[in-house]
């Protein structure tokens, strides 16, 4: 049997498909979902942000903290210019890597939100006040604990 030439391409030929300009080809798809990605992880990062003032804790609340509270006897906090210490009794201690802080003036003390992350990666924040004097410190928590500055 004689091919005709209304049969089509034979071959190799055959598999070639003309495709018209402007279709959706993988390399196309590809590089659009990826620009998805990249609009995605920084719209994210914009709308999640903390925004914070400071990145490194001032000297007004830098030093070891006690106090005289009977149920918080053997406890401290250390704040460091990069991190804080809580004492958790007896000699065990709880260190936290400060990400940043925001602080604001409450007339005539000073407050201040601090952002930090654990050993594991956990987030979370601490809020305490500063009295003007920069001798009496408070956590918004418990504000009936009164934690003042050690003196060795």
């Amino acid at each position: 049997m004689v091919a005709n030439d209304h049969d089509g391409p034979r071959g190799l030929d055959a598999a070639r498909v003309e495709r018209p300009k402007g279709a959706i080809t993988t390399p196309r798809i590809l590089f659009v979902l990826a620009l998805l990605v990249v609009v995605a992880v920084v719209v994210a990062k914009v709308v999640y942000r903390e925004d914070m003032e400071l990145r490194k804790v001032p000297p007004a609340l830098t030093g070891v903290w006690t106090t005289d509270d009977q149920d918080l006897s053997d406890r401290f906090v250390e704040f460091r210019p990069d991190s804080v210490r809580l004492g958790t009794g007896g000699t065990g201690e709880v260190r936290f890597k400060v990400l940043g802080l925001n602080t604001e003036a409450v007339g005539e003390d000073r407050h201040f939100s601090i952002f930090c992350r654990d050993v594991a990666g956990k987030r979370f924040s601490m809020e305490v006040r500063l009295d003007g004097m920069g001798e009496e410190l408070r956590f918004t928590d418990q504000p009936g604990v009164l934690w003042k500055r050690f003196e060795r």
